[in-house]
């Protein structure tokens, strides 16, 4: 089982991890293969899919638990034999001059490639692969779904058997022992309401990004950018983004998806870096846009297959603020991304429901400038506009014949985020609004992100004042959420929250509620193994609330420190854990030593017995000798000296 954050690359480590077995079947490439252990059959699936699969077949919960009474099958190894969708038939057949393939020829294949899925099932040579388990919108469905990947795991994976060795082979390590393999993925978030419930399934969190990886990362992707090894896009965004102004930014940059989205707008934005992970949605969204060439009238490219769309959009739009312009195409985007996230777990519609949607859209054009539009056909105007979007890459794309969906999930979540925000047309309805959606989706682990994106939007449009709108809403989800019982979740969720504002809005009463919550949840997590992941994440959103308001975070934790006996250990030990060694923090380390303890590794013994008082100076004794190669000028003597000057550390 493997845990991420959205875009921590959950989706492309599956689908690495199926390149390397692939590879390590045809024996090819074998230079670029990392070595996985005996080779398996690689099934790349979404667990929506599996989903669709048994509505189709069931139509309802309540009938498939019937079924699974009367007959205990293997759902899942049942899916895998029977399924027949294009999607599986690209994934196996390499096509790259798009030939067409007859229905015959496509049955056909598709039959080959289940009968070989379940060969190398039956044959314990497969890799199953199950990306999104929190995709799954219904909970009854998602919490069935668990059950039959349980189901699947000790029949087709760990086998219920006599025989000493296969069972000993069993709980080898996969990688040496070979036998069948199962990877599901999904968001941290949600997880808890349908875990695996086998005990020998493991489990994995993919971490934020350190430097060193956030720097290697930037050097690649600017090398491909600039067609240069040397990358020098890739250093000047580096640069940049280590700007002091910037550190409202450091969150994204843990991020390998929105860091390379970060790099990518720094490139088509002239070297500049948003404020918001709000802001760097919204511009890179209008630019995917761009792509299909809709918001200039230019007359050219004539021979594209939607000229006369964009000519006819371009007029309709000439005279219109660069404002209005910009949201009426997120007004058409927010729609079909509202609808798609309520209404399909799998993130894809048909071409005939986007039809109807971009049709009703379309007709919204009369309402921005009824002098510029005639009777049209807007029919044809959205089929039009379908083949745009299936002939360009942009923020909507299409994923499979005649299905289409958002190029990445965050896309949509952010789009159905301004949906939320701009249902309400005045300031004092949209919090109250806001405010509605909130307390309905906030335990639905699918709506985390849009709200997080609408509180984001709603903060980026409004000017930064103490009596501000965004204070105002997030002081109001406080009180409500206050009436409720802070778990876990909730928590995680307004620290998120805080972090969706920039730098420059004020401090509201949410900071020291979500401050107090995230620092007595690292107390309880104590210093227990079962709980080491748990606190790590309280110690990571601590973190991300210091770096962004760090005077207030150290004056809240060390007043704390100073006046709560039972949470001086706590905090002294997040302090030495994360090495936020200030002489004023070791001043109050010192007073407060008696309250030091063994149960959380004497923190302030350690932090005071390893810091260098202030004023101290240390020497160390020139050496006599100093043997260097042949080719080095260099002085055969080397002298070093450390001092201490007000409490900070300097080497000369």
């Amino acid at each position: 089982m493997v845990l991420g954050d959205p875009g921590s690359g959950k989706s492309v480590l599956c689908r690495w991890f199926a390149l390397q077995m692939a590879y390590s079947i045809s024996q090819q490439n074998k230079l670029d293969c990392v070595d996985l252990g005996p080779p398996r059959l690689p099934i790349l699936l979404r667990v929506s899919k599996f989903a669709e699969f048994l509505k189709q077949k069931h139509k309802t919960f309540e009938h498939w638990q019937e079924a699974k009474q009367q007959d205990d099958s293997n759902d899942v190894y049942i899916f895998l034999t029977e399924y027949q969708d294009e999607d599986f038939l690209s994934f196996y057949i390499n096509n790259p001059a798009n030939e067409t393939i007859s229905e015959q020829q496509k049955h056909r294949s598709l039959h080959a490639i289940s009968a070989l899925c379940q060969q190398g099932i039956d044959t314990q040579q497969a890799i199953l692969l199950l990306d999104g388990l929190d995709e799954v919108i219904d909970l009854n469905w998602r919490e069935g779904i668990r059950d039959a990947l349980d189901h699947f795991i000790t029949q087709k994976i760990i086998p219920d058997a006599s025989n000493a060795q296969v069972l000993n082979s069993a709980l080898a390590i996969p990688g040496e022992v070979g036998g069948n393999q199962v990877v599901v993925t999904s968001r941290i978030t949600g997880y808890s309401l349908a875990q695996l419930k086998n005990q020998r399934a493991a489990h994995f969190i993919i971490q934020p990004l350190d430097d060193d990886n956030v720097t290697r990362l930037c050097q690649r992707v600017g090398a491909v950018i600039d067609a240069d090894e040397t990358s020098p896009t890739g250093i000047a965004f580096l640069k940049t983004l280590q700007n002091p102004k910037h550190r409202t930014l450091d969150r994204l940059k843990r991020n390998p998806l929105l860091l390379t989205t970060l790099l990518f707008y720094f490139v088509a934005h002239e070297n500049t870096l948003p404020a918001t992970r709000v802001e760097l949605y919204q511009k890179l969204t209008l630019d995917l846009v761009r792509r299909w060439g809709l918001t200039e009238p230019d007359g050219q490219d004539n021979k594209h297959i939607a000229a006369s769309l964009r000519n006819k959009i371009g007029v309709y739009l000439k005279d219109v603020p660069q404002q209005e312009r910009e949201e009426f195409f997120l007004k058409l985007l927010s729609t079909v991304a509202i609808n798609i996230h309520k209404n399909y777990s799998s993130g894809r519609i048909t071409r005939k429901n986007l039809e109807t949607m971009l049709v009703k859209e379309l007709k919204g054009l009369i309402g921005i400038n009824p002098l510029k539009v005639e009777s049209n056909d807007f029919i044809h105007d959205a089929k039009q506009l379908a083949d745009l979007v299936a002939e360009r890459l942009g923020v909507l794309v299409e994923l499979g014949p005649n299905l289409f969906g958002f190029f990445h999930l965050t896309f949509q979540e952010y789009l159905v985020g301004w949906k939320l925000l701009h249902l309400s047309k005045t300031q004092v309805s949209t919090v109250q609004n806001l405010l509605v959606h909130f307390k309905e989706h906030l335990e639905d682990a699918r709506w985390r992100e849009p709200l997080l994106f609408a509180f984001g939007e709603l903060a980026h449009q409004n000017p930064p004042k103490v009596n501000g709108v965004a204070v105002q809403f997030l002081n109001a989800l406080a009180d409500e959420l206050n009436k409720l019982p802070l778990g876990d979740d909730r928590i995680f969720f307004m620290a998120d929250l805080l972090d969706e504002m920039d730098g420059s809005q004020p401090i509201s009463n949410a900071w020291q509620v979500v401050l107090k919550s995230l620092l007595h949840g690292y107390a309880k997590c104590g210093l227990r193994a079962s709980t080491a992941n748990r606190q790590q994440r309280f110690a990571e959103k601590i973190a991300d609330l210091r770096r962004r308001q760090p005077d207030l975070v150290n004056h809240y934790c060390l007043d704390l420190l100073n006046t709560d006996d039972r949470m001086a250990a706590p905090i002294a030990h997040l302090y030495w854990q994360r090495l936020w060694l200030a002489s004023g923090v070791l001043a109050t380390f010192s007073k407060r030593q008696h309250l030091d303890t063994a149960v959380w590794g004497w923190p302030m013994y350690y932090a005071l017995s390893q810091s260098i008082k202030a004023n101290q100076t240390l020497y160390a004794e020139p050496l006599e000798k100093l043997s260097l190669p042949a080719e080095c000028n260099a002085s055969d003597e080397l002298g070093l000296r450390l001092s201490t000057n007000n409490g900070h550390c300097g080497v000369s």
